[in-house]
């Protein structure tokens, strides 16, 4: 069986791009348009699977559903989109009721791994011939060539009063013979040494975009994601430091923000590290909270500045009625100890405007904008 044909459909070129450049690293036949039309049924011919943005300028997804059943066995339907679930149901059931088959569903942003996850529901084979991403990863850490595929790239986090730009946080991209999670790079099966090697890379480069802030005049913070083990190495500190002189910059404006936190079981090691880091000036954040097990009573054992609340679990908050009680428990938590709170995911004014009202100091998303690589080139080595 070969691969199905794919056509993107979404009113974001860049999207567009990125989506059928990862197809096509991974073997599929893709395409894309930003312009869809509501009754040309041509424009769909040949395609297997039509991955629907539900808002487009010219017609919207409903329309596109409209016109997909009147195509005898046409293609299957994934819907990717940042609406309400409201919304994103209320297609489905346009989709079944018409007899259009509806593949799955992605909430933007969603990662090349869950779309690959859909498409093996169509394309069993896929699965047996998909690439192993871990080894390659592997692979490249014992040529020792891992840090030549590395890039950073920089997303914005704003005040939610006034959408003022605040800080940015610094995002591994790890780019092989394909695009590869950076997820891989941080796994039990990628040995401490490479891992901090890569992380010093990242922290190198965030401090050259800090100081660049800077030279505009613009003091704004840079935050780095690390796990409990990273910090916690002996060479860590050292490092830092040595990256804080060679940039000639404060602790202040760089935020450790803590990964994994669902593994912090013993607290005293992590809380050492993180206090150390205090001390110097440097804020300390826990990423994505809500996706582990971790209390919050347990995290004020650490001398935290900055909680980030997961995306998924604000996205749930967005519709349900108990979630966003949760949040908004976990909010004034945070501000009853001097603990600022991040929201993740806000790609639409509905998402800023209930962000706002739950009532979080700051938020990151793509509403205003995707992290982007800055235009010097990357250096090739820490010096």
């Amino acid at each position: 069986m070969s691969k199905p044909n794919i056509l993107v459909i979404d009113d974001d070129e860049e999207i567009c791009r990125e989506v059928t450049d990862a197809l096509s690293h991974h073997g599929f036949n893709s395409r894309w348009t930003t312009r869809p039309g509501s009754t040309a049924t041509t424009a769909y011919d040949g395609a297997d699977i039509i991955l629907l943005d539900l808002a487009m300028p010219e017609a919207d997804g409903f329309e596109v559903i409209q016109a997909l059943s009147r195509i005898a066995g046409g293609p299957h339907l994934v819907v990717a989109s940042g609406h309400s679930a409201r919304i994103i149901k209320a297609a489905v059931r346009s989709a079944d009721r018409l007899g259009v088959p509806v593949l799955g569903i992605l909430a933007k942003p969603y990662s090349v791994r869950d779309l690959m996850s859909l498409l093996d529901g169509f394309y069993p084979a896929s699965s047996a011939t998909a690439p192993d991403d871990a080894a390659l990863v592997r692979r490249l850490v014992k040529a020792g060539s891992l840090l030549d595929h590395v890039q950073v790239a920089f997303q914005t986090k704003h005040w939610l009063h006034s959408a003022e730009v605040v800080g940015h946080e610094a995002l591994l991209r790890l780019n092989s013979i394909r695009p590869i999670s950076p997820e891989l790079v941080f796994a039990d099966t990628v040995d401490l040494a490479a891992q901090l090697q890569v992380t010093e890379r990242v922290l190198d480069e965030a401090m050259r975009f800090a100081s660049t802030l800077l030279a505009d005049r613009l003091e704004q913070t840079v935050s780095v994601n690390c796990s409990p083990a990273l910090i916690c190495a002996p060479q860590f500190m050292p490092m830092l430091s040595h990256l804080l002189e060679r940039w000639s910059l404060s602790p202040k404006l760089v935020v450790i923000e803590l990964t994994q936190h669902q593994s912090l079981r013993s607290l005293d090691a992590i809380a050492t590290a993180t206090s150390r880091l205090a001390l110097r000036g440097c804020g300390i954040a826990i990423d994505d909270f809500g996706r582990g097990t971790t209390s919050l009573e347990r995290l004020l054992m650490l001398p935290i500045t900055e909680l980030k609340i997961d995306k998924e679990i604000f996205l749930s908050g967005v519709e349900g009625c108990s979630s966003r009680k949760i949040i908004e428990e976990v909010i004034g938590f945070c501000r009853a100890h001097n603990i600022r709170s991040t929201v993740v995911g806000i790609e639409t004014d509905h998402h800023l405007s209930v962000a706002r009202d739950l009532g979080a100091d700051f938020g990151q998303g793509f509403l205003w904008g995707r992290a982007k690589i800055p235009s010097y080139e990357p250096r090739r080595g820490v010096c």
